[in-house]
């Protein structure tokens, strides 16, 4: 795929990020292509995070499964089998942590980062975004 593709960077990529895991109160809204999908929902992690109890010591852990670059944007795409049955605050919730700790890991803007979720019918995208729980 990767040789096919030229806009595919990176596949199965491990993403991680320690001590000051910033904590967003709020999350962008994801939107289907057709549909805006509403809600802007506090950070619930999924399983695919590991997030500890200590403050001091605060970790997300995770694997991005595509990074593509185009248009002058990064993008952090999650196949989802059943992308329109994905509960959407869990999803959204799993890809924003990705692109803090990408975004920190990196020296990247959020402003050059775009979230995705998709299968073979459906996509869903937002902005990452970072809110500080004050």
């Amino acid at each position: 795929m990767l040789n096919c593709d030229t806009y595919t960077i990176a596949a199965e990529v491990p993403v991680w990020m320690e001590r000051n895991v910033p904590q967003a109160s709020r999350l962008p809204s994801a939107s289907k292509e057709k549909d805006k999908a509403g809600g802007t929902p506090a950070v619930q992690p999924s399983n695919s995070e590991r997030i500890t109890d200590n403050p001091e010591r605060n970790s997300v852990a995770g694997h991005i499964d595509l990074l593509q670059y185009k248009f002058n944007t990064l993008y952090i795409l999650d196949f989802k089998p059943r992308a329109a049955k994905e509960q959407k605050r869990k999803v959204a919730t799993q890809l924003n942590l990705y692109a803090l700790a990408l975004a920190k890991r990196a020296n990247l803007s959020l402003e050059e980062i775009r979230c995705a979720w998709f299968d073979e019918e459906d996509f869903f995208s937002f902005k990452p975004q970072m809110k500080i729980d004050g």
